[in-house]
């Protein structure tokens, strides 16, 4: 853990509710490649990700189970991609794949992640944040995928661009979590189009 999510935890005990930090700066991913001209990490998902995501807070598995605790609970948002798992269908939305797990009470926002979003996606995700969220800007929404996922990473950054406030990175991700023999439930993808 890192001494200032320790720090982050105390103040949380002594103040009140853990709230995120000030956004980190632009330099996060400095060093780092494969980065558009947006911020945002374009290929190579899985690889060594920066400590700290623009616009949020980066939490492990214990942060992240103290977060969970609080009131209100934030809102857990799956990002990992549709390829492997289902595919998109103009006409019918998403099309169910293999079965995989994710943290209870979590939606499950496919291709939200990647590097570049078509204008669709883009729409469905704010969308999305905004009804689960109640439309609240600074309601907290926590984001994740895999350890060592640039995805979530990116989608942190994609909602603080459109103006969340209280937004947190689970860096360790879905697999830290089934390690650590935590409950999980079977994803199902949030729908691509609503029916009239």
């Amino acid at each position: 853990m890192t001494a200032r999510l320790i720090c982050l935890l105390l103040l949380s005990i002594l103040t009140g509710p853990l709230t995120a930090s000030a956004p980190a700066s632009d330099d996060c991913a400095d060093g780092f490649r494969h980065i558009n001209d947006d911020g945002y990490r374009e290929e190579h998902y899985m690889a060594r990700t920066p400590d700290c995501v623009p616009g949020g807070t980066r939490l492990d598995t214990t942060a992240l189970q103290a977060l969970l605790a609080e009131d209100p609970s934030p809102v857990l948002i799956d990002v990992m991609a549709a390829q492997d798992h289902i595919l998109p269908d103009l006409e019918r939305g998403w099309i169910p794949g293999d079965e995989r797990q994710h943290l209870p009470g979590s939606i499950w926002l496919p291709n939200v992640g990647l590097g570049w979003i078509d204008d669709e996606i883009q729409r469905w995700f704010a969308e999305r944040l905004r009804r689960h969220s109640g439309g609240e800007r600074d309601y907290p929404l926590v984001f994740y995928c895999l350890q060592d996922c640039w995805m979530a990473w990116n989608a942190v950054r994609r909602a603080s661009r459109l103006g969340y406030t209280n937004l947190y990175w689970y860096a360790d991700g879905i697999d830290v979590w089934i390690e650590k023999e935590l409950p999980t439930v079977t994803a199902e993808p949030e729908p691509l189009r609503t029916r009239d």
